[in-house]
Order: C-alpha cells, then structure tokens, then sequence
C-alpha cells in the first residue's frame, strides 16, 4: 500500500448538537431592524414553542448559517391584519345577515365571544371565522357611509362581519302584519330554523354584548340589542354554600338579605269538594296494606323526620336598585355552559348561583306597555340599570366566596371587580 493509499486521518467528529441546545447557546446580539438586513427565510420565533407572552425572543441565521438572538423584535403568536380593510359594496353586503359594530371592537374580541357559544369555532385563517360545519363570519369589511345611511346603521358602527351560512327556512306565518313578533316581520316568507336560526340567535348576543347591530338579509330589518337589558348573572363554582353562608357572605353589603323560604305569602286553603274526598277515602280504605309493609313505611317516615331535612336547593332574597328585588336561585347543575368547557372543576360537582332581576310592579308595568327597549322611560331604564350593579356585587360577594365564573344572560363569561366595602353599596336607597 503507497502513502497515498492509507487512509487520511479526518480527526475527531464534531459532536451533534440539537436545536433546542444550539439555541440555549447562542450570543445575544443587537438585532434592531435595518434597512434589507433581514428576511421571513432568516427570522422567526419559537414562541409556539413556549407560553404565550407578547415580546418572545427571536432568533436570526446569519449568512454563516449561525443563531443570533435578539430581544428587540417582538413577534406576534396570531394573524394580524396587514392592509387596510376594504369598503364592502352594496351587493355583497346585502346578500348575507351581518353584524355591524364600532371601529374599536378587535377582531379577536369577536373571535372569543364565538368560541365561548360554540364548540370548534376558531378562526380558519385571517378573516375568515369558522362557526360550525359550512357555517363562517367574514370580516371585518368597513362600511363606507353612503351603504351606512342607506342601511340605517348607526354612523360609529363602521365595521361589519358578513354571515356566511345555508338559509333554512320553515312555512310562511299568517298574518304577519298583525303580530309584534320581530322574527316573523324580518322573515315574512319563512322563519328561519334549525343551524341558521341558532347561529342568529348567536349574532344577537354578541350584538348585545357589544352594542352593535344584526341586519338580516332579504328583509333588511335591523335588531340593535339594548347592552343594558342583560341584567340577570349566574355564578358557577365547585362549593356549595348552605342558605345561612349565602346571607352571611352577602349581609355586608345587602344587610336585608334573608332565605325566600320566611317570606309569608297568603295563600287561600284548597277545598276539598265531596268527589275529592270519596276518592281520598277509596285510596286510604279500599287497597289495605299488609301489617309489615305499612310498618315499614311508617319507620321510614319516623326515620326521615327525626334527621336533618335534605336540602338540595333554595333562594335567597336581596333588595336591589330603589324599589326592586333579586332571587338567588342556589342549586348543583349536571350541565355547565359552553364557555366553562375548559375549566378543570367543570368536570366535578358545580354549583349554579342564579341571580335573578325582580322588577318592582311599576317597573313591570313599564315593561308590559313598552313596545321595544327603545320606548322604556327613563325612570324603568335607570331603575334596572341600579338593579344590575346591585346584581353584579351580589355576584362578586358570593364569588370570593366560593370562587368559580360569573356568566351573563348570554353565556358569555363576565369579569367584575370584587364588592367595595363602603357604605352606600347595595340595597335600595332611602
């Protein structure tokens, strides 16, 4: 063998290293943005990697094929919107049901109000919001002003969100024009059923939860939802409070809190006519039951007497606004809305804490003669606009008690700040 033909010595292998140790290695560099020093084949970020946090650090490769870290450049985890939104014209618009809200509303916001309604809804790409099966929202388009004085929309609303879902439609309504149902009068060929009717259901809770506006296609009829009249909260949580812990916990701010079970009610005594008392006779007399079964049956009774009652709900009763009065409705529920899907106590024993609006009788009087939220005085307005503020420290006294979420009418989660202790919350005013 000559010398050329031994083998050459190519000294030791370089240790293999893996990606995640090459980048836990690298020098931390200065990468401000410059001018063409950078591009989407050389930048990117790990922060899938990772929790969510809003500055992540990036990593570049340089043209040696090195990592260099920087702590400048802040990437996003989620699409963002890079042009202008464009105006949408006035065919498109009318083909489909939108919602119109105001320019400040985010598209996540959006985005977050529909998951919390609906399994499997996320976004499908940017601008496109996946509901359900053949179900999306588009959007957002802007509503140029001459399509927002056509349609009657509001002049801040200048957003829409397009509806894009199969119309099902059931049988025509008879005498439309003699019914106060808004439905029938925005649908008169058919009212809509089945994924399209729960999906509008659906556009009028974000509505009222955003203060925007629902116009239906066809029809044109437009359903501005009052963000006020969604007074009633529930409060879900894995402890339950026996009735006295319930008013204990709330007596701080609502000092006339009691069980609804002491609130005597006068109640006429039921007559018993001739045939009601033959057949009580019949059933008493007629069928005798053997000695050890009516024994049995009567130690039962003996036994369920003796022991504590079984107590698997109650209500207790507090004054809210000036005049009125709310019920909270204490009881365990096998079924938790859809926003609470995640939460890990879900899977347990949860607890349902209903706080229900009991509008004085004047108030109610004013909610029978009114022909929409548009015409309540302002006397009923500012009543139940006290009312839900009472509401919303009741649920937040019995939220630090027992911890859990509070929801609103629509099943969208409620965020609200722990009760002040001062002396002019809660209770109706002298």
């Amino acid at each position: 063998m000559t010398e050329d033909e031994k083998p050459q010595s190519l000294g030791p292998a370089p240790r293999r290293r893996s990606v995640f140790e090459g980048l836990a290695q690298l020098p931390v560099t200065s990468l401000a943005p410059t001018e063409n020093t950078h591009t989407h084949l050389t930048d990117t970020s790990v922060a899938f990697l990772g929790k969510a946090s809003e500055n992540n650090h990036a990593f570049r490769v340089d043209e040696t094929g090195t990592f260099t870290q920087s702590h400048i450049i802040p990437i996003p985890q989620y699409a963002t919107r890079t042009r202008p939104i464009r105006d949408i014209d006035h065919y498109t618009a009318t083909g489909h049901h939108f919602l119109a809200v105001n320019d400040d509303i985010d598209d996540n916001e959006i985005e977050a109000l529909i998951v919390s309604l609906w399994e499997g809804a996320g976004w499908a790409s940017p601008g496109i919001l996946h509901i359900t099966a053949g179900v999306r929202m588009e959007g957002p388009w802007n509503l140029p002003e001459d399509l927002r004085e056509k349609f009657c929309i509001p002049d801040e609303q200048t957003k829409i969100w397009l509806l894009v879902c199969p119309p099902t439609r059931g049988p025509a309504l008879k005498n439309i024009d003699n019914t106060p149902d808004m439905w029938a009068q925005a649908f008169p060929n058919g009212l809509p059923q089945g994924v399209e009717a729960k999906v509008l259901r659906t556009l009028m809770n974000v509505a009222r939860r955003l203060a925007g506006t629902v116009r239906i296609a066809g029809s044109g009829a437009l359903f501005t939802p009052d963000p006020d009249s969604a007074v009633t909260l529930a409060l879900y949580a894995p402890r339950w409070l026996n009735p006295q812990e319930s008013i204990e916990a709330l007596r701080s701010q609502f000092p006339q809190a009691h069980d609804a079970r002491t609130v005597n009610i006068a109640q006429p005594a039921p007559s018993l006519s001739s045939e009601s008392q033959r057949l009580k006779n019949m059933m008493t007399t007629a069928y005798p039951l053997k000695p050890e079964i009516r024994a049995k049956i009567e130690a039962d009774i003996r036994q369920a007497a003796a022991g504590p009652p079984t107590l698997d709900a109650y209500a207790v009763m507090i004054p809210v606004g000036n005049m009125s009065h709310a019920m909270i409705e204490v009881r365990p529920t096998h079924t938790v809305p859809q926003a609470l899907r995640w939460e890990r106590w879900a899977d347990g024993p949860v607890v349902e804490y209903r706080i229900r609006w009991i509008p004085d009788e004047k108030t109610r009087s004013m909610y029978a003669t009114a022909a929409g939220e548009q015409t309540l005085s302002r006397t009923a307005r500012f009543e139940r606009k006290r009312s839900a503020a009472d509401i919303e420290k009741a649920a937040a006294l019995l939220n630090l008690m027992v911890g859990g979420t509070i929801l609103d009418e629509d099943g969208f989660i409620v965020a609200i700040e722990n009760a002040p202790d001062d002396d002019t919350a809660g209770g109706p005013t002298q």
